[in-house]
């Protein structure tokens, strides 16, 4: 038997049997003792020259009958492991380990979340990986039509990953969540998609075209916009005026015509005003429209955030932590909104701790390590991977799989969500909205400005 202290390509290259037709590598560890480090590096280089010279990816079938390791190469080892997984990986399954490693694996697999996928029997352990190719292939028909496809991207801050070789799919009129634990790298995958961030290797497709090295505000003319995790507006200007900062990029007017405000400069900013008026309305916040927004409480504050992403018109709309700091009654109107949102047909990426704002499990499903997401945060396995979560929309009702329903205005999903309240509780009118009810709307037609 092969001893793990043989030196880097000799003797282990007969243990690495590549299955093309099953898109596989075999490696087996069978009968192999490793006590130190050096003895897992000399393993794993092999590995690595072997997988790379190949130029793509791979399944790996780990054999672990009678292998050894000690708790000194354990950390090695594991580490090399996750490694050749990020690297090369498309999922692995291992069979044959001792109840001691099984239980390593495990605590592993527990602590950094990934599928342990261990099995007694090759069978069982080739039977998973025609599962794994089986969903894979049905993702690859997806992907060819995403809507916005991120592939490879990989960005640090000096010596500092904060994501490596990221990819997942977003289709139309889906409700995607990034999930993971803090400093996992959601918040930078979000600036990389709206440009605020330039990601130093990968790429960002939407609509088919390659959107990577755009401005910011090109980005936003795509149709992309976004709330922040820290609060972004002007505390000293009002609501509406908040709002309104979000049609500055629709404004066609130059310095000299906004500055007289006459004419087409005028004309522009009532069009513009009828607009956010309607996003007022949706949001249901008119009573606060005047008030400064520094005086507003932080629940409304992120309604305001909301409001101007919403008045940019997105296509897709980016909600960093947008339920982050609310009470439970925030939470339950803000779930309301976004499903109402969703309703428009724009599709919705979201940054979330609070779980139940994230999509409910029984309306959709996860895409976990197994859906073949194409990358992993820095430091993960591929299972550790930033998982879209698919939620309920309209692409995924039965009676809308032949035809997507066309978006509905503004003050029509208004009047939706005020007729069929989402909890019970709600169908009571409060005394706060019973009292909107009698105050008298703004109406643009007049130009007077505000100040």
């Amino acid at each position: 038997m092969q001893a793990a202290t043989a030196p880097p390509g000799q003797g282990f290259g007969k243990r690495l049997v590549f299955h093309e037709s099953m898109e596989t590598v075999e490696v087996d560890f069978s009968g192999m003792t490793f006590t130190t480090a050096a003895e897992v590096d000399a393993v794993y280089d092999e590995i690595d020259r072997r997988a790379t010279a190949t130029g793509r990816r791979w399944y790996f079938l780990v054999i672990y009958t009678d292998c050894v390791i000690t708790p000194e190469a354990w950390p090695e080892f594991a580490n090399r492991g996750k490694k050749a997984n990020i690297d090369y990986g498309l999922g692995s399954v291992r069979v044959g380990a001792s109840a001691a490693t099984r239980t390593a694996i495990r605590e592993d697999a527990s602590r950094a979340m990934f599928r342990a996928n261990l099995f007694e029997t090759r069978d069982q352990a080739l039977f998973a990986l025609a599962e794994m190719r089986k969903r894979r292939a049905f993702a690859g028909t997806e992907t060819a039509d995403a809507y916005l496809r991120v592939e490879d991207v990989h960005l640090s801050f000096g010596g500092v990953k904060a994501l490596a070789n990221v990819g997942f799919t977003i289709n139309r009129g889906e409700i995607s969540s990034i999930i993971g634990p803090n400093g996992a790298g959601k918040s930078s995958m979000l600036n990389v998609i709206s440009g605020c961030y330039r990601a130093n290797r990968g790429k960002i497709v939407f609509e088919g075209k390659d959107r990577t090295h755009l401005r910011a505000d090109e980005v936003a003319r795509l149709g992309f916009a976004r709330t922040f995790q820290n609060i972004a507006l002007f505390k000293g200007m009002s609501t509406l005026d908040n709002i309104m900062t979000g049609r500055s990029y629709m404004m066609k007017g130059n310095f000299l015509t906004d500055a007289l405000y006459l004419g087409p400069a005028r004309r522009e900013e009532i069009r513009h005003r009828e607009r956010v008026e309607q996003v007022i309305d949706f949001l249901e916040i008119q009573a606060i429209r005047k008030t400064p927004v520094g005086k507003l409480p932080y629940g409304l504050q992120k309604r305001v955030e909301l409001a101007r992403a919403l008045a940019m018109e997105p296509q897709v709309l980016l909600l960093d932590e947008l339920m982050a700091g609310l009470n439970a009654s925030e939470i339950d109107q803000t779930i309301a909104l976004v499903r109402d949102i969703n309703r428009l047909g724009v599709s919705l990426i979201i940054v979330e701790h609070v779980m139940t704002g994230s999509p409910p499990r029984d309306a959709g499903v996860v895409r976990a390590s197994a859906r073949e997401s194409s990358g992993a945060l820095a430091g993960a396995t591929r299972e550790q991977s930033m998982v879209p979560r698919r939620a309920a929309s309209p692409r995924h009702w039965p009676e809308h799989h032949a035809a997507r329903p066309a978006r509905r205005p503004l003050a029509a999903a208004a009047t939706a969500r005020r007729s069929t309240p989402q909890r019970a509780h709600e169908c009571a009118p409060s005394p706060r909205r019973l009292s909107r009810a009698a105050q008298p709307r703004y109406r643009p037609s007049l130009p007077a400005r505000e100040r």
